[in-house]
């Protein structure tokens, strides 16, 4: 699908409000179909370039694991779905692998390093989730042994993804000249923003999180804090692509806090309509 013929359908009447409808569903849900196989294809469609597309699939790795902890949660994760979930989620995370290598073929570390920080934040980020979950003693066990083997194909992502990342920045410390150091400080004012934009972020969320949420992800804020620290004294003796690197670590642990106070507080919220809905049938007693 073209960009233009995207755009074009996009504004088509009524369509929008379908697929703004569609954004909430899950697995089994009437209008899921229109959110995976219209809106987000439009969506990859309207990506300008590699890094752009790169980041959309990286929206919908996250999306599919936010899905697999909803139906957890709601006791609908059957191992079919899940099955159906992890063939969705091979297929973006292949094509979000395939920008990458491409990238760092033609010499764009700083490109191909950004792509698998994010993806690793993300695995990160729902690979803590699932693992609440399995732990919740409401999670009936069979949803639990479910939920582990999507928890172990993350790790298995993870792993492979890191080992990938590493060779990145290996390459990335060898790189000398003005271009690394004028990268370096780019990544600085983007580390200090997205900080700046995940602390407001998680604030807003403060009152539907938990305690245990809260601690786990100003955790992650702190060392991102951290980080753009270590960053900084490396900038100033001139050491700039561990400072790179020093500031592209802190973007990805900011972005895995926002991950994760944007789901606990979505999780929160899905289990006081559960409860809301439970009374109801209870009779409000």
């Amino acid at each position: 699908m073209s960009k233009f013929l995207a755009t074009i359908v996009m504004l088509g009447a009524g369509v929008g409000g379908v697929s703004f409808a569609a954004e909430d569903s899950l697995p089994g849900d009437q209008l899921y179909p229109v959110k995976i196989y219209f809106t987000e294809n439009v969506k990859s469609a309207l990506s300008l370039d590699p890094e752009s597309d790169a980041n959309t699939e990286a929206a919908k790795i996250g999306k599919r694991l936010e899905e697999a902890g909803k139906l957890a949660l709601k006791g609908r994760l059957s191992q079919n779905i899940a099955d159906k979930l992890d063939a969705q989620f091979q297929k973006h995370l292949q094509k979000m692998s395939e920008i990458a290598d491409k990238l760092e073929e033609q010499g764009k570390l700083e490109a191909a390093n950004q792509i698998r920080s994010r993806l690793e934040s993300i695995l990160i980020a729902h690979e803590e989730i699932l693992q609440e979950i399995t732990e919740n003693a409401l999670t009936r066990p069979e949803i639990k042994e479910i939920v582990a083997k999507v928890k172990n194909q993350i790790q298995t992502q993870f792993a492979d993804n890191e080992e990938l990342r590493i060779r990145i920045e290996d390459k990335l410390r060898s790189k000398i000249g003005p271009a690394v150091q004028t990268a370096a400080e780019g990544k600085l004012s983007a580390a200090e923003n997205k900080l700046d934009e995940v602390e407001s972020f998680v604030e807003k969320k403060s009152d539907t999180l938990s305690p245990e949420a809260k601690m786990k992800i100003d955790a992650a804020i702190t060392a991102a804090r951290n980080a753009i620290t270590d960053g900084k004294t490396k900038l100033n003796s001139e050491q700039y692509a561990e400072a790179f690197l020093l500031f592209q670590k802190s973007i990805a642990l900011s972005q895995q806090a926002k991950i994760m106070a944007a789901i606990h507080s979505e999780l929160a919220e899905q289990d006081l309509e559960t409860d809301n809905n439970e009374l109801e049938d209870n009779g409000g007693e």
